[in-house]
Parts: structure tokens; sequence; C-alpha cells
């Protein structure tokens, strides 16, 4: 059945939950929140390789997705399966007979969710419209289009007071004119603008800082120094022209700067065991960069030997979660750099 998201959000929290889902439409934002909030209500944030799992279009293969489908959860007590696409599936008639097939049977303890992220002139396809026919007997099928630019403003008001911040109605039409209309996008840009933005007010000139990316030729090691300083404006903007004007390959930044958080524990490490920093240089392989091991002593002082492990844990998770799913990147590692800036 076709399910508004307003109440399909009422029926996720009250457990009311089905075991097909189909949504669809240009807001990748709203699609992902609703994603999380059937994920977090199913598995209570027990995410496993076990009993959950992604596929986007260029992994798509339906022998491995009905084994997945058809195979009972291991830890949790229900299994989620997530296919995601941009393509214009319902034109693929192999796509669709498998993927009927795959439906036709749905096992008690699993429930499926596909995302079709696509312009509404896909969706007015004779054929998207028959697929969208059948699937909504089994399922619940929810579009999700950008709000117009009233309901986009609103948004930002919302983030602006969960983060006590004060923005004047000039100044988020600036915003959304200079970051556009992607709720997604737009609720990025605004938490980076929160943190750089020094007083309590969200001025024109914060707004035009975050737009600015005549950045000089930053290097990749170099972001590690404004983590360091603590400077979100400028680690975000490095950050932006890595990827966008210099194509860094993200992975590889998240590498760098993990090295801050390991090159801290090994140091530490050393220390408390009374290794000698020259012995050390040696055995670790820090030949000729020995001051990255002297200066992460400065480091993460607050946190703890266990404390640093759980990290160094998270960022491992992160590096696996950038290479095994099709979740934006850029914006998990801006999460990371928040949380390192906020513990160095």
């Amino acid at each position: 059945m076709n399910v508004d998201y307003k109440i399909l959000k009422k029926n996720i929290d009250n457990s009311k939950t089905a075991r097909f889902y189909f949504f669809y439409g240009d807001n990748g934002y709203l699609i992902k929140c609703f994603e999380k909030l059937i994920v977090d209500k199913l598995l209570n944030q027990n995410k496993n390789a076990f009993d959950f799992m992604i596929f986007d279009e260029e992994e798509i293969n339906f022998e491995k997705l009905s084994l997945f489908y058809q195979t009972p959860p291991v830890i949790s007590e229900t299994k989620i399966l997530i296919i995601k696409t941009k393509q214009p599936f319902f034109l693929n008639t192999e796509f669709l007979e498998n993927f009927y097939k795959l439906i036709s049977d749905v096992a008690e303890f699993t429930t499926l969710i596909f995302e079709f992220l696509c312009e509404k002139e896909d969706s007015n396809n004779s054929k998207f419209k028959i697929f969208l026919e059948k699937i909504s007997e089994i399922g619940s099928a929810t579009n999700f289009w950008k709000k117009s630019d009233p309901s986009i403003e609103k948004h930002i008001l919302i983030w602006a007071q969960k983060s006590g911040k004060i923005i004047s109605y000039n100044n988020v039409k600036l915003f959304i004119k200079i970051c556009g209309n992607n709720l997604e996008e737009l609720k990025n840009n605004f938490v980076k603008l929160s943190f750089f933005s020094k007083n309590s007010e969200i001025t024109e000139t914060d707004i035009k800082t975050l737009s600015d990316m005549n950045s000089p030729e930053y290097n990749t090691f170099e972001i590690n120094k404004s983590i360091i300083s603590k400077n979100y404006s400028k680690t975000f903007k490095m950050l932006d022209y890595l990827i966008t004007e210099k194509n860094e390959n993200t992975i590889s930044i998240l590498a760098i700067i993990s090295t801050l958080v390991v090159d801290s524990y090994k140091a530490r490490i050393i220390k408390e065991n009374g290794i000698c920093l020259d012995d050390a240089v040696e055995i670790l392989g820090y030949k000729g960069k020995e001051f990255r091991l002297k200066n992460s002593c400065r480091y993460f002082k607050n946190l703890s030997d266990a404390e640093l492990e759980k990290l160094i844990k998270k960022l491992t998770q992160l590096d696996l979660l950038i290479k095994t799913t099709n979740i934006n990147s850029k914006y998990l590692i801006e999460e990371a750099i928040i949380e390192l800036i906020k513990l160095i």
C-alpha cells in the first residue's frame, strides 16, 4: 500500500513495521532518515554482518540476495536487507523477474528495504507505475520528494534552535542559495557551520566562509595540522578541496587522519614501558618521521588507554564502512573529524 511518510513514521514509532518497504524519490536525506528509523527499531542498533546487509546497484546479485533473505538471523531476532539503486530498474525485464521472485516468498524474519533515488519523471513512466502497483499489494511504498523552499527554511531554523544558534531569515535564504536545496547536504553543511561559527548568531560572513572554495592547494597531510589546531573552518574547507578539486581518495584521507590517534597510542605505550625513543623509532619504522612520535605525546591526553583503543577500533570500523557500503564517505569523515577535534 502507498503510505505517507508521516504515517510511516508513526507506524515505525509504534512498532508497526512491515516486511517490505519501497522508498523512492529525489530526497536522499529523508530516505536515509527513514532507513535508519527502521534499522534502529528492528535491530536496536545491533548492526552485525550476519543480520544486516546493504547492496548497491553495482553489487546486486540475486543469488546472494536470496541466500541472505532466506537464512534465519544469527544474533538478532530479525534480519534487514537493503537494496539501493539510482538506475531505472523498471526498464530491466531480467531485474524485475528476479526481484518479483525474491519478494514472492517473504521470510517472516527478514525485512527488505528497496530504495530508488530518482527524479519525478521516472515515477511518471508507465512501467514504473505498474511496478508500484504490484509491490504496493505486498508491502509499504512511500515517496520522498524534495520540499519547497519554505519547508527547507523551517528545517534550517529547527537545526539552528537545536544547536543553540540564531540565524536570521535573510541568512537562511543566503545559506540555501549558496548550498542548494538538498536536505542531506544542507544539514551536513549546517553542522559544519555551527561548529566553526564562534558566536551565538550565524552571520553572513560565516556562510560566505563556508562557501569559499578558493583554498590553496593543500596536500592530504596538511589536514592533520588543522585538526590539531582545532580549526573547524580550515579543516572542513581543506577536506572539501581535497575531495572535490583534487579528487583525493576518501579512504586515503581517513588513513592519514587516523595516524593522529595511532601515533598517540604508540607514543603512550612507548612511554609507559620505558622504551627509548630512538629504539622505538627503529622498531616501529618511524625513521625520518621521529617528529610524529614526539608530537603525538601531546594529543588526546584526557583519554585513557582503553578509550584510545576504542577510538582506533571506531576508525577501523569507519574504514570498513566506507569500503563496503555506498554511504556518503565524505560525511562520515566529517563526523570523525568533529569527534577528533573535540577529543584532541
